[in-house]
């Protein structure tokens, strides 16, 4: 079967031809597809069928591989099938084994250029199809890697697609990797460069010496240089790269002159143009110079326009772009925001989205609402309360963290928003998560109740309750330090009465912040020290406090510690005294 065969033909050899016709017009036809024309003429043609088909039912296993890598750069670049359904279709084909991979490898290393050609797109259609602990133990990324070097352009350019697709093995990219990658995006072929393009933006994903490598090769410029003049997919792939090198903060200063570029293809971009410039945007909004050039260069507009009715993925990716660009927003851009129309579709987001997509808005809902009163005040106006509650109790683990984190904050705004969060049950629901093993759902909780406690004695009254001192000691114990730190904070707002002086002393609280007042950091010995104080209104307390060592503790600080630590030992040396417990205070509520 020739290479100048129309692919009405192919198509008619996969469907009717026999068995090795079949095999052979998926080879040939897998070629002609690293072409983006070719692809879509095949998807006009009503191809895409043919192939899914190709997959369940065809003899020939590398022929089952040809068709399913046709369909992924078919769902993934192309955007004509559903990446869903693609998913699903990987299913039907069975992983690699072993003879199979013996074969490839004698054919790599003693084959001719057409085996060698067969066995490197078999190597790629392999590694995209199906995880196969066989692929490492025939070492077949050391295999692949001389290939980019092949003499064969289209050897070159599939054994640069092979290595994208084994990158997340933990491929280290040294030199010998990236730089004809580099020079495929220089002077190669098609093929080459967008294979290239591919092939870097996976590999700078995986750790941060390979995006060094890519910067030190010369990377980013010829990703810019084809991010401006390549075809559609290779500007795609090359938003793609940059958007994985944008992890860098080094890479990310070089990266910032091609935003404007970024934000172009975003607001008029193909479909896969639109979600890989999301993506880059996202990563590239990591300082407030670039969040405020973003803006500035017209970038939310369209990052909107993605949330509101962009395909699954732009939706999840625009979210998190403006999630990120919204970190540390001034008032001035939460204003922006508001016109812009943000809020309205994060919260519609948050209501209708998949599950990343709503971890995504409600990440940058809490962002947005982070230190702005302009964006607590459109946050609540859109009425995202009731929705934040609804992801706190029955969401993922990770929508439950960051919608704890965001309540805190919109509590912690005006006491309307207080009396909301607290009456719709979201306090029972925060204690839950200080007692989670997910150490973001701890730190976000105790965030939360840390702010929902600062200025309404409700909230307070609201936790008198043996689960949630016994959760907040617990954390006294065993939490990170700023979790520690939280935790005293609250463990003295609601020491200010005597149940709960009584609750936190039983709960075993008193050598927990002893601890902390001796070894703990600055904020953690003064917050211990000053729960400590407010503990000691209790006789009964006052004498565990003694004999726990923390005398001893408190004079320390009084002499050694800071201005606030010397104050508040002070304050509590005080009230532990003999003299203290015969002077008249308020009973229960002091």
């Amino acid at each position: 079967m020739s290479d100048d065969i129309p692919i009405p033909v192919f198509l008619d050899a996969i469907q009717r031809g026999n068995n090795a016709d079949c095999e052979q017009a998926l080879f040939r036809l897998l070629q002609l597809c690293t072409d983006e024309d070719p692809r879509k003429m095949l998807c006009d043609l009503n191809g895409v069928p043919v192939l899914v088909k190709a997959v369940k039912t065809c003899y020939s296993y590398f022929g089952q591989l040809c068709a399913l890598k046709c369909l992924s750069w078919i769902a993934h670049l192309d955007c004509r099938c559903s990446r869903q359904e693609y998913e699903e279709l990987k299913k039907s084909v069975r992983a690699v084994a072993p003879h199979e991979l013996i074969s490839l490898t004698s054919a790599v290393t003693d084959g001719t250029t057409e085996d060698k050609l067969r066995a490197v797109m078999c190597c790629a259609c392999v590694a995209s199809a199906r995880k196969s602990e066989h692929l490492d133990d025939f070492r077949i990324v050391e295999l692949v890697i001389p290939l980019l070097r092949n003499a064969n352009e289209a050897i070159s350019a599939w054994a640069a697609d092979a290595l994208g697709n084994l990158s997340d093995r933990g491929v280290i990219a040294d030199e010998t990797i990236v730089s004809p990658l580099v020079e495929f995006l220089e002077n190669g072929t098609n093929a080459q460069k967008t294979s290239a393009a591919f092939a870097l933006g996976h590999l700078a994903g995986v750790n941060a010496f390979n995006c060094v490598t890519v910067m030190n090769c010369g990377g980013i410029s010829s990703l810019g240089t084809l991010l401006e003049t390549g075809t559609d997919t290779q500007k795609a792939l090359a938003a793609f790269a940059l958007g994985s090198l944008a992890t860098s903060d080094d890479a990310r200063v070089a990266i910032v002159g091609y935003l404007p570029d970024l934000v172009a293809f975003a607001r008029a971009g193909t479909q896969i143009q639109r979600e890989h410039a999301a993506f880059a945007l996202g990563w590239l909004a990591h300082s407030d110079t670039i969040c405020e050039m973003v803006i500035t260069c017209g970038g939310i507009t369209p990052l909107v326009d993605l949330v509101r009715s962009g395909t699954e993925d732009q939706k999840k990716q625009a979210a998190l772009a403006l999630g990120n660009v919204a970190v540390d927003s001034s008032e001035n851009a939460a204003t922006i925001f508001a016109i812009e129309g943000v809020f309205s579709a994060l919260i519609e987001l948050l209501q209708t989205g998949t599950d990343a997509q709503k971890e995504n808005a409600t990440r940058a809902l809490s962002n947005l609402a982070l230190n702005s009163q302009r964006g607590c005040a459109a946050i609540t106006n859109e009425g995202a309360i009731p929705c934040l509650v609804e992801l706190l109790h029955c969401g993922t683990r990770a929508q439950k963290g960051l919608a704890a984190l965001t309540l805190g904050y919109l509590g912690v705004a005006n006491k309307t928003n207080s009396t909301t969060i607290r009456n719709a049950g979201a306090l029972e629901l925060m204690v839950d998560l200080l007692r989670s093993e997910v150490d973001d759902h701890r730190q976000h909780a105790v965030t939360a109740l840390e702010h929902l406690t600062a200025h309404g004695k409700d909230n307070i009254r609201m936790l008198e309750n043996q689960e949630a001192t016994s959760a907040l000691v617990s954390l006294l114990r065993t939490g990170a330090d700023s979790e520690k730190e939280l935790g005293a904070i609250v463990l003295g707002r609601l020491a200010g009465t005597k149940p709960n002086r009584e609750a936190i002393a039983d709960e075993g609280g008193i050598p927990a912040l002893v601890q902390l007042a001796q070894s703990g950091t600055d904020a953690q010995k003064e917050e211990a020290v000053h729960v400590l104080g407010r503990l000691a209104k209790e006789d009964a307390i006052k004498a565990v406090i003694k004999n726990s060592g923390a005398v001893d503790a408190l004079q320390q600080l009084k002499r050694t510690g800071n201005t606030a630590q010397k104050r508040k030992a002070g304050i509590a040396l005080k009230a532990i005294s003999p003299e203290a417990g015969t002077k008249r205070r308020r009973s229960d509520n002091s």
